[in-house]
């Protein structure tokens, strides 16, 4: 088997195992995302930090001048979706936009 066989075979397979969306938590569909009734609530505090931030994920999806992913973290996620998201603008258009 060449190398490169070796890793298309090695990707097809973590994608089986790892490749569902990590957008949604299991509990949530896309349409429940557009249509149900979402909140931001804060990241709870943990042990080890009292304000606790976490990679927001609209942001992570924008890439800068320099063809790197935006880095930005926020304290606040949609308690229905599980997901981490800046409350202006990233919370509305997660859940206003289908195709996120």
């Amino acid at each position: 088997m060449s190398h490169l066989d070796f890793r298309l075979q090695l990707v097809e397979e973590l994608a089986k195992i790892y490749g569902e969306s990590k957008h949604f938590s299991q509990n949530t569909t896309s349409s429940d995302r557009l249509t149900g009734r979402h909140f931001p609530s804060r990241i709870q505090p943990t042990q080890k930090k009292k304000a606790p931030t976490k990679i927001c994920i609209v942001c992570s999806q924008k890439f800068n001048e320099k063809g790197q992913r935006v880095r930005k973290e926020s304290r606040y996620q949609c308690a229905q979706c599980n997901v981490t998201l800046c409350v202006t603008p990233c919370f509305e258009k997660y859940h206003a936009v289908e195709n996120f």
